[in-house]
């Protein structure tokens, strides 16, 4: 686990995230679309450090309107 930890930035949860966090649940609350607040939270990250959100979650592939999100395991 500490090698994990060295090998990887972890970012902070800050207002940014916070903001991108409320956008992007409004934006799926509009469109019908349930993703749990956690996993909300784990792409709003994403979204406000503009990065693109690996995961092999079929519930997170639908942010793909407003996050790049990508399944590397295909």
């Amino acid at each position: 686990m500490d090698v994990f930890f060295r090998t990887v930035t972890v970012l902070h949860w800050a207002g940014s995230e916070a903001r991108a966090y409320g956008n992007l649940r409004r934006n799926c609350e509009s469109q019908g679309i349930t993703i749990a607040p956690l996993d909300l939270m784990i792409a709003a990250q994403a979204l406000s450090a503009s990065a693109i959100l690996v995961t092999n979650d079929t519930a997170r592939m639908r942010l793909t309107p407003w996050l790049p999100v990508e399944d590397w395991t295909a």
